[in-house]
């Protein structure tokens, strides 16, 4: 979903014969480029909470600074579909750093999305559908992330 034009092509050609013209892949050179570029950023950004939220989270400001871009790149690329993924890396965020609200607020918006793109029963069965309102059950994961008065907690801890 985020791999450049000409990798998408080439899948597609080599699993169903056919060159795509959707209105992506025929977007003008300089646009092209542009959206591979956005896409390569976005799966950097992805990539980094994928590895290990906890690392992703160790520096919260960062954190949230990269999940908007990632969110403004959905925005510019019309693949908000994906959005409910990074609502829920936010909710994981606010949850490591016992930002109860702000985990409250995400999760439910993180579950919100999941319903209008899955539908509600789907929806429901995920992770952040149970967690959403019960930020607190995941938020002990990230007691040793605390920010103890502007001294953060030594990353040896997290493991």
């Amino acid at each position: 979903m985020f791999l450049s034009r000409v990798t998408r092509q080439a899948i597609l050609e080599k699993a169903f014969g056919f060159i795509c013209a959707c209105s992506q892949c025929v977007l003008p050179e300089p646009f092209i480029a542009i959206s591979d570029a956005l896409l390569e950023r976005y799966r950097r950004i992805r990539d980094l909470w994928r590895d290990d939220i906890r690392d992703f989270a160790f520096d919260r400001r960062k954190a949230l600074a990269q999940l908007q871009e990632a969110e403004d790149i959905l925005f510019k690329e019309a693949k908000e579909g994906w959005k409910s993924e990074l609502l829920e890396q936010r909710f994981y965020v606010h949850a490591l750093w016992g930002q109860r609200a702000s985990a409250v607020e995400a999760g439910k918006s993180a579950r919100g999305w999941a319903e209008m793109m899955d539908g509600k029963k789907r929806a429901w069965k995920t992770d952040i559908a149970r967690l959403a309102d019960r930020p607190e059950a995941y938020e002990m994961w990230g007691l040793a992330l605390r920010d103890n008065g502007g001294v953060l907690v030594s990353r040896c801890m997290l493991s």
